[in-house]
């Protein structure tokens, strides 16, 4: 939102389908059920480079109980092949390549 505000060109784009490491193809899909996960935090930047739990205001910390075990990894072709469109897109239009 601040790099918008002041009139960046940003773009944040979601691959829903996509686990961790989707554009690696060397990653199958597997659950890793010690990882650490953020999934259920929401955080905000409270001051330049401070982040907080947007509910609770407490600054961020591992201990947090927002923080869950057990993550899935794996390959997404699909999600890997739209991910490199949108970065060539990206590109062309940055450097005006055709």
């Amino acid at each position: 939102d601040r790099l918008g505000t002041a009139g960046k060109d940003v773009r944040l784009t979601e691959y829903p389908r996509a686990h961790h490491m989707f554009d690696n193809p060397v990653f199958s899909l597997r659950q890793l059920p010690q990882v650490q996960t953020s999934r259920r935090c929401s955080f905000e930047e409270t001051s330049p480079g401070q982040l907080a739990n947007a509910r609770t205001r407490v600054p961020m910390s591992y201990e947090d109980p927002c923080y869950e075990r057990g993550a899935m990894l794996g390959y997404d072709a699909a999600a890997h092949g739209e991910a490199i469109k949108a970065v060539t897109d990206v590109l062309k239009a940055t450097f005006k390549m055709r």
